[in-house]
């Protein structure tokens, strides 16, 4: 047997030859996978940048221009644009280095490189396309191509599809003029940019097509404020001629009126009534609605008003079998329109006569409610309401559960007809309820309290 005997020195120098190469070869592999972590830092980063420059143009025709610009710059391109599907033309919004972003249409093409129909169906089932040399591509080989290739300086060419949910509706197209091929990181930032064009013009669908159907349905709402308004104007008419021919037969004109018929006759005078009541109460929402309700304001002294407000509302507390109890400042003022304010107490009294049993107190009170503000304030021992509902008492029609038990009559236009009228005069209303204890509502208003002889506001008095 033979035994080959190596120097120990060049032993040595084998084994540490082995492992510096090994060193070097993790150490290359390392700055690769640094470099390569950098690169793809940077890429998110610049697509992070872009996209969202493109949110920030509320515009989208200003969006796209930033898109392109921003990718030329990036990428360090000699052309860059961004087309969109068209059957009947190509336009584009192109950039050059050395010229001003333009949005151009072209045909034959002379400012961008158009792309064939065809070619977005493929994008859609290939995705993005990176070119090494659009020359000799087969997608790009009809004569008017290769002319546009030539006119254009286009080499290395790449193409991201802008994608919809109904297909691929454009592209995002980056060019160099050498056979610098475009890096996976740069198709990174290019599709990121076409993703958030994408976002972007979904959106502006969804956008226009949310207006039409905000446009549709405020038509639809002026239509039926039309026809409401139509209608209670045609129903006044004959509800007027039958109130009035009631009266005439209560007071004997057509001849005696037996007992049994004069109480028939109140129940279609009482139904007459409430019927102009909601026809009132519709035609001031129609107003409301198509800004018709105009305040004419003015000074309007509140224990005068109060006065004609409680005379108003007499017999129906009578009827009930209430008590009512009104008190003002005789120098207290509302800055309004006088009608309006009287409707909003009118309202506010009708309710709680409505909703308080026989026995029970209904208080209206007026005060000095601080600069600039005279308090209003309805309370009555009434049914109230319940907790859970008196977010909701201020919304037209609605009716609270416990008085819908009662069948109380009314509609539910109340509150919310008050509600408008305190706004439009610039005040505020609350409301405070315990179901089983009653309701108190409180109005506050501009106005202010004229100062006596003495120097000082009158205090409320007993009307």
């Amino acid at each position: 047997m033979t035994h080959w005997l190596l120097p120990a020195g060049y032993l040595t120098a084998l084994v540490l030859g082995v492992l510096l190469g090994v060193w070097s070869g993790r150490r290359h592999a390392h700055q690769r996978h640094t470099m390569e972590q950098a690169a793809e830092a940077a890429a998110k980063e610049t697509s992070r940048r872009i996209s969202g420059l493109i949110r920030t143009y509320p515009d989208l025709a200003d969006a796209f221009d930033a898109a392109v610009a921003a990718v030329g710059q990036e990428l360090g391109c000699d052309l860059a644009y961004v087309q969109l599907v068209r059957r009947e033309e190509h336009r584009a919004t192109v950039w050059r280095p050395d010229q001003a972003l333009a949005r151009v249409a072209a045909s034959p093409p002379a400012a961008f490189l158009p792309l064939p129909d065809e070619i977005f169906g493929l994008l859609g089932a290939e995705g993005s396309v990176v070119v090494e040399d659009a020359r000799t591509h087969p997608w790009l080989k009809s004569s008017d191509m290769v002319a546009a290739l030539a006119a254009l300086d286009v080499v290395s060419l790449l193409v991201c599809p802008i994608a919809s949910p109904s297909g691929v509706i454009g592209a995002v197209v980056a060019s160099r003029a050498s056979r610098r091929p475009f890096g996976h990181h740069e198709v990174d930032v290019v599709e990121s940019v076409a993703w958030s064009l994408g976002r972007a013009l979904q959106n502006r669908v969804l956008q226009n097509q949310q207006n039409a159907v905000v446009e549709r349905l405020e038509a639809l709402d002026r239509s039926k404020s039309d026809f409401v308004a139509s209608v209670s104007h045609e129903l006044r008419t004959p509800l007027t001629s039958i109130a009035g021919y009631v009266e005439m037969l209560l007071d004997g004109d057509g001849g005696p009126v037996v007992e049994g018929q004069r109480e028939m006759l109140g129940i279609i005078g009482r139904n007459t009534d409430r019927l102009q009541s909601l026809i009132e109460d519709l035609l001031t929402i129609g107003k409301i609605e198509s800004g018709a309700l105009w305040a004419e304001p003015s000074e309007v002294p509140v224990a005068p008003l109060l006065r004609a407000v409680e005379a108003a509302m007499a017999p129906a507390v009578t009827a009930a079998g209430l008590r009512l109890d009104v008190s003002a400042g005789e120098d207290l003022v509302v800055e309004g329109d006088r009608g309006q304010v009287e409707q909003v107490l009118l309202n506010l009294l009708g309710n709680a006569v409505k909703f308080t049993p026989p026995g029970g107190i209904v208080t209206v009170v007026a005060t000095d409610g601080g600069p600039g503000r005279v308090e209003l304030t309805v309370a009555d021992t009434g049914i109230g309401v319940p907790q859970q509902e008196q977010g909701q008492l201020f919304t037209r029609f609605f009716r609270a559960s416990n008085a819908t038990e009662r069948a109380a009559q009314g509609a539910g236009l109340g509150l919310s007809i008050v509600e408008s009228i305190v706004a439009a005069h610039g005040g505020e209303i609350s409301l405070a309820s315990d179901e089983g204890a009653g309701t108190l509502v409180t109005v506050r208003l501009p106005g202010h309290a004229r100062v006596t002889s003495e120097g000082t506001a009158a205090a409320p008095a007993r009307l």
